[in-house]
């Protein structure tokens, strides 16, 4: 994990991390910087939470998945 975004403590961040840009890497091949793409996808999905979890949106299953589906193409 690169040190600007490293976590502290053991809470299991590092392994999280770790298995989004293995992902990451899977999902979008193309990418160059795999820190950056797990970056990326890191962000839209906090930043999506953080919509529903100050009730700016509601929760919706299927509008989640439309707006992660518009990065990683519907990708299982």
């Amino acid at each position: 994990m690169p040190e600007r975004y490293r976590e502290q403590g053991s809470d299991g961040g590092e392994v999280a991390y770790n298995l989004l840009r293995a992902g990451v890497g899977e999902a979008l091949p193309g990418v160059k910087d795999p820190d950056i793409a797990a970056l990326h996808a890191w962000a839209l999905v906090h930043g999506l939470a953080m919509l529903i979890l100050d009730r700016r949106i509601d929760w919706d299953e299927a509008m989640v998945e439309q707006v992660v589906g518009l990065t990683f193409g519907g990708v299982d």
